[in-house]
C-alpha cells in the first residue's frame, strides 16, 4: 500500500492572521521531490553561499598582500624579493615604467622574484591613475593655436599644461623668430636674378674673357713696342733737326 501523504500533520502549528495570511513553520513544509523539510533545504542554500564567499574571500586575500608603506618609489624597487601580489603603497610622486603617478599610489608586485631588485618592469600600479602634470593641451580658443607677427616676424604657438597636482592650467607659448611671411619671400625671390639668366650670363663673361691676350703675350707685346719707340728720335732733337733744315731751306732760297 502506497505511503499516505500528509500534506500537514500538525494543524496547530498553523498560524494565521488577518495581515500575514497563513505562516506555517518550515518543518512542517516538505519538498517531495528531494524528500527534505524545507528548513533542511534552506539550511543547505545557506551553506552552499557561505562556501561561496570564503572562496571569493580567500581568492582575493591571495591576489593582493598589502605589504604597508613606502616612503618613494626607490625603496620599492630596491626590495630583493616579492611574491605576486605583494602591494605597498608609495608615499611620494613617481615615474614607472614611462609614466608618472601622483603620491598615495599602490604598487604591486606581478610576479614572484628573489634577489631581482630595482627592475622596474616587475611592478605595476594599481587603478591605473596617472598624473596630468606637465601634460600639453591646446587652446580652443579663438586666437587659434599659431599667431603670426608681420612686422616682427615671429611666430607664437600658444598652448595649456596641467599646472600642478591640484589640476590648474597654465596658459604659455613659445616664438619662433625670423620667420618671413610668404608675401615678403615671394617679394625677396622677385628681385633675384633668374637661374638661367644667371647662368647664360655666366657664360657670356667667360667666353669675353678667352677673347683677351693672357699675361705673358700682353707683356711681351708691351716690351716690343717699348723697343720700338726706343729707336725713334726724340721729340726735342726731332724738333731741333727741322728748326734746323727751316733754316738751311731759307738760305737756299735767298
Amino acid at each position: 500500500m502506497a505511503e499516505e501523504i500528509k500534506y500537514i500533520q500538525y494543524t496547530s502549528r498553523i498560524k494565521s492572521t488577518a495581515f500575514d495570511g497563513v505562516l506555517v513553520e518550515t518543518d512542517q513544509i516538505k519538498d517531495i521531490a528531494q524528500n527534505k523539510f524545507q528548513k533542511d533545504i534552506n539550511a543547505e542554500v545557506k551553506k552552499g553561499l557561505d562556501d561561496v564567499q570564503k572562496k571569493i574571500n580567500n581568492s582575493l586575500a591571495g591576489l593582493y598582500r598589502l605589504m604597508g608603506t613606502k616612503a618613494n618609489i626607490s625603496e620599492v624597487l630596491a626590495l630583493p624579493h616579492a611574491k605576486k601580489g605583494d602591494v605597498w603603497n608609495v608615499t611620494a610622486d613617481f615615474n614607472l615604467n614611462g609614466n608618472h603617478y601622483p603620491a598615495g599610489t599602490n604598487v604591486v608586485a606581478i610576479a614572484d622574484f628573489n634577489l631581482g631588485g630595482n627592475i622596474a618592469s616587475q611592478w605595476d600600479t594599481l587603478g591605473g591613475t596617472v598624473d596630468l602634470n606637465g601634460m600639453v593641451t591646446l587652446p580652443k580658443g579663438a586666437a587659434g593655436t599659431l599667431t603670426y607677427d608681420k612686422v616682427n616676424h615671429t611666430v607664437t604657438f600658444n598652448w595649456t599644461r596641467h599646472g600642478n597636482s591640484s589640476g590648474s592650467l597654465v596658459e604659455l607659448s613659445s616664438k619662433a623668430t625670423g620667420i618671413a611671411s610668404q608675401e615678403e619671400m615671394t617679394a625677396a625671390l622677385g628681385n633675384k636674378v633668374d637661374q638661367t639668366a644667371y647662368n647664360n650670363k655666366l657664360v657670356e663673361i667667360a667666353n669675353s674673357i678667352n677673347k683677351k691676350v693672357d699675361t705673358t703675350t700682353y707683356n711681351a707685346k708691351v716690351s716690343e713696342l717699348n723697343t720700338a719707340i726706343g729707336k725713334k728720335v726724340d721729340t726735342t732733337a726731332y724738333n731741333a733737326k727741322v728748326s734746323a733744315l727751316e733754316a738751311k731751306d731759307v738760305q737756299l732760297n735767298t
